[in-house]
């Protein structure tokens, strides 16, 4: 069994902190819905299959209902993603189910980015070689399945910002843009494995259970090392050799899976985002009309990670005041645990400026201009400028209003014009 993580003591008890807990909730539901076809739409879709993963999993009873009520659904969809690619990996011409172990300490992945052609080979493949049919899956790995993802929601801290609620976000964005990724290969005649697309939505929740500090380096961040530690522990033996065929074909999965989580921290890490910035040079910049989609496919990689962990931003207005808050949050608590050395909220306002005009911004017009997302990496653009305009009109009030209400004191609603308006919140003291 595994043990979830200690609760974080919230910060203060604020107004603006429960309505934002509250829609947290309420946008990943509906993200989440949205991106799930009607015959998955159903809050009792795997109920049975849920308690079960409940009953494995060790805390309190407390801590259980509380996390029922606010995960089982995203567990559910998650599950139903995750079924749904490994129904196509089982479908692939040659496929084995291996009758031994395909797990090995030596598997471990290298603690740095490396792409090589036997990697780039493993997870692009000519359209013709990828079959699009699905297989059955058995009950005892359905069941393993759903286990396996409420482990890892399981494994989430509570925590303003980098939650389930986040992670899940992050998937459905991804998810979103290999759809778009896929028709652009399509035009060359290449798909994506079905494994590799499992290893992507597996690292892009991986990549959240351990929130990044301000002070760690991405060698010290354990979220890779829990979440593979969870896949591949020996309860989950039969789903690994469903997954793998070979131990061989285990390494190159974990190797993925290092590669798209190590990426994300290219933009803390100076060495990191050297490496990212010349192999997206090498793909893209002077060379970009002659090179082959084989040799451009790990940077767009790269930055597909870099983006969808970012998705929060590069949306509406409403998402982006909601969620830049509740990093703020979260900021917060590293500053009274002692991880930060000064309160960011005096700095905040300027910050997310900063932040928006020197990765952000550039980072959605690089992904645009490569254009495999089309309209998509267009309307990333538009949503980063104009929240950045937004916020430099609004966030200094929004910043005050947060100070105020986690003070008990009156706040005043402000918005820049045309922007979707904020809950305000009069009172210190709401009841749930």
């Amino acid at each position: 069994m595994i043990r979830r993580p200690p609760r974080s003591t919230p910060l203060y008890s604020s107004a603006a902190s429960d309505v934002y807990k509250r829609q947290a909730k309420a946008s990943v539901a509906q993200s989440i819905s949205s991106g799930m076809s009607s015959e998955d739409d159903n809050d009792d879709a795997g109920a049975p299959e849920i308690e079960l993963a409940i009953a494995d999993l060790e805390g309190t009873q407390q801590e259980k209902e509380q996390w029922r009520e606010e995960c089982q659904s995203s567990v559910v969809w998650l599950s139903e993603l995750f079924k749904t690619k490994l129904k196509r990996i089982l479908s692939q011409p040659g496929k084995v189910i291996s009758d031994v172990s395909v797990n090995s300490q030596s598997d471990r992945v290298p603690t740095d980015i490396v792409w090589d052609e036997d990697l780039s080979q493993w997870f692009l493949r000519p359209a013709k070689m990828v079959s699009d049919e699905y297989a059955q899956l058995p009950a005892e790995i359905e069941q393993q399945i759903i286990e396996l993802v409420a482990r890892l929601a399981f494994s989430f801290e509570s925590l303003p910002y980098h939650n389930f609620a986040h992670g899940c976000f992050v998937v459905l964005s991804l998810q979103n843009m290999v759809v778009t990724i896929e028709e652009k290969l399509l035009e060359k005649d290449l798909k994506l494995t079905p494994l590799s697309k499992f290893a992507f939505f597996f690292s892009a929740l991986a990549r959240n259970i351990r929130p990044p500090l301000h002070d760690q380096t991405w060698t010290e961040n354990q979220s890779m090392e829990i979440a593979l530690g969870i896949l591949m522990d020996d309860k989950f033996d039969a789903l690994q050799r469903h997954l793998f065929s070979t131990k061989a074909e285990c390494a190159l999965f974990h190797r993925l899976v290092n590669n798209l989580v190590v990426a994300t921290f290219s933009r803390t890490d100076d060495v990191l985002a050297a490496g990212c910035d010349q192999r997206w040079e090498d793909a893209f910049g002077a060379n970009k009309q002659t090179n082959t989609l084989r040799q451009q496919i790990a940077p767009m990689l790269e930055h597909l990670m870099l983006i969808a962990q970012q998705s929060h931003w590069v949306h509406n207005w409403e998402n982006y005041a909601k969620w830049i808050m509740k990093l703020l949050e979260e900021r917060q608590k590293q500053y009274h645990d002692g991880h930060l050395d000064a309160d960011p909220t005096s700095s905040w306002y300027h910050t997310a400026m900063l932040y928006s005009d020197s990765f952000l911004i550039p980072l959605t017009k690089k992904i645009d201009e490569a254009g495999f997302l089309g309209v998509m990496g267009s309307e990333f653009v538009v949503h980063s400028e104009e929240n950045r305009q937004h916020w430099e009109s609004a966030g200094l009030e929004i910043v005050a209003n947060a100070s105020k209400q986690a003070s008990g004191a009156e706040t005043v609603e402000s918005a820049p014009k045309g922007a979707p308006t904020r809950q305000v919140v009069k009172e210190a003291k709401i009841e749930d």
